[in-house]
């Protein structure tokens, strides 16, 4: 065991990233995100590859195993976000529909997606309920 070794933290849940080194005092934030920043290229910094001791503003070392789980679940949320694909086209109410991005749709395919009338199941809005013949 060497002392770099990092140790996973008892009782805290799987993939938070929060470990512990032996020889050394305070967390650790350790990550490898490396085949997420192949997908975002210039997204993450280090190539994915996130190994933090867990410090203060101030820079003391954090001992607290709540201060430090909640510095975790920041951190992966904040690297998280920056992950996140750009929403489609379609999610953007703002852009006008003559805009190039705006989505183009066939009249016929609205229709199909948002059918009118009667449906053609003949069980429709009828259940077999106890009794019934």
């Amino acid at each position: 065991m060497g002392r770099d070794k990092p140790i996973r933290v008892e009782g805290t849940p799987r993939g938070l990233g929060l470990y512990r080194r032996q020889g050394r005092e305070g967390f650790f934030f350790i990550k490898n995100w490396s085949h997420i920043a192949k997908d975002f290229p210039g997204a993450l910094e280090r190539n994915g590859q996130f190994d933090e001791w867990i410090k203060r503003p101030d820079g003391s070392l954090v001992d607290n195993l709540k201060e430090a789980k909640a510095y975790c679940l920041r951190r992966a949320g904040e690297l998280d976000h920056r992950t996140k694909p750009l929403p489609a086209a379609e999610s953007r109410p703002w852009l006008p529909a003559f805009h190039p991005a705006a989505p183009r749709r066939k009249p016929a395919v609205l229709h199909r997606r948002w059918p009118h009338g009667p449906s053609r199941n003949p069980h429709h809005g009828k259940s077999p309920g106890v009794g019934h013949p």
